[in-house]
């Protein structure tokens, strides 16, 4: 179940360009009109003005600058693929009967991002994987084992077929809305407690996993994200290939002792491979501490050590 969000920022002019594609980011997913929906219920200038006029004739006073500054807010929802624009507008509607404000201006259903996916590790689109005019290609793994690697497109040599990656979309909403009501000239205050409590109002609404990262529900910085993002894709791709190393080693034994072993009776097959292990053994006291080691081959699979495995991957027996 996907985690329901609702982290709130000032809206800023770039908001709108951003979120109506007109400054269309170059990682989606799908480049289709279908792909994405939006209202504008009220341009941020128009709101400001009517918020302005409101303010003054139900407070006779002019609002102060601070408040101006944060007149208008944006929120990123997680939503699902089944959910509507009219779904997002019925939910402000429901955040207005429990808590005033939010008054819904814009409102933007984004179904075209996300990343490909294979073996567990992402790929966005024009950062590690790139449609170019012969076909798809990747930046191979292998140079994300170095944690200082930054991604570049000439890099991409390695030819794939794309029906193998599969496409994950990451389906959400950008709403901008007021906490001030120009029906009603009052303004909705949200305390501490209540932030949680809307997340989880929010999250029973649209069918979301209520989750809550920590008990501050704020927002954490888009470096820190990607920071740990990165992070957590290197040590999946450095877990990849460890796997793949000792599988490879797994096939190399297998092999050997198959093909050693295929002519020979049960009797002659046990001793075989008595033999073979005491063999293994006297390779094995070249060692300093050969007791250590015997028990780091035991343990190979659950530490992910694979020295004692490089050195026996080719017995010679």
């Amino acid at each position: 179940m996907r985690k329901a969000t609702f982290t709130v920022q000032n809206a800023t002019e770039f908001s709108t360009r951003h979120n109506s594609r007109l400054v269309s980011p170059d990682y989606l997913l799908d480049y289709t009109m279908d792909a994405y929906e939006f209202d504008i219920i009220h341009y941020p200038t128009e709101y400001v003005q009517l918020a302005k006029y409101k303010y003054k004739t139900t407070k006779k006073q002019k609002m102060q600058k601070k408040q101006l500054d944060a007149l208008i807010k944006k929120t990123v929802l997680t939503v699902l693929e089944h959910h509507t624009l009219q779904d997002i507008k019925n939910l402000f509607i429901e955040l207005n009967k429990k808590y005033g404000g939010h008054i819904l201006t814009e409102v933007y259903l984004h179904k075209d991002e996300g990343y490909f996916e294979k073996d567990g590790i992402d790929f966005y689109r024009n950062h590690h994987i790139f449609q170019k005019s012969h076909g798809w290609y990747i930046i191979p793994l292998e140079k994300f084992l170095d944690d200082n690697y930054i991604a570049n497109i000439n890099d991409a040599t390695e030819k794939i077929e794309i029906t193998e990656y599969k496409k994950i979309y990451n389906y959400h909403v950008h709403a901008i809305f007021s906490m001030f009501d120009i029906q009603t000239g009052q303004t909705g205050r949200m305390s501490k407690g209540q932030l949680g409590e809307r997340l989880k109002f929010v999250a029973e609404y649209l069918g979301l996993l209520y989750n809550p990262s920590s008990k501050k529900i704020g927002r954490t910085p888009v470096r820190d994200i990607k920071r740990e993002h990165h992070k957590t894709r290197t040590e999946k791709i450095k877990t990849l290939f460890e796997q793949k190393k000792l599988q490879k080693i797994d096939n190399t034994l297998s092999q050997y002792f198959s093909e050693n072993l295929q002519n020979l009776s049960i009797i002659e097959k046990i001793e075989y491979i008595i033999n073979a292990y005491k063999k293994l053994q006297t390779q094995l006291k070249t060692l300093s501490n050969e007791k250590q080691k015997l028990e780091d081959i035991i343990k190979i699979k659950e530490s992910n050590t694979y020295e004692i495995y490089d050195q026996i991957s080719k017995p010679s027996i």
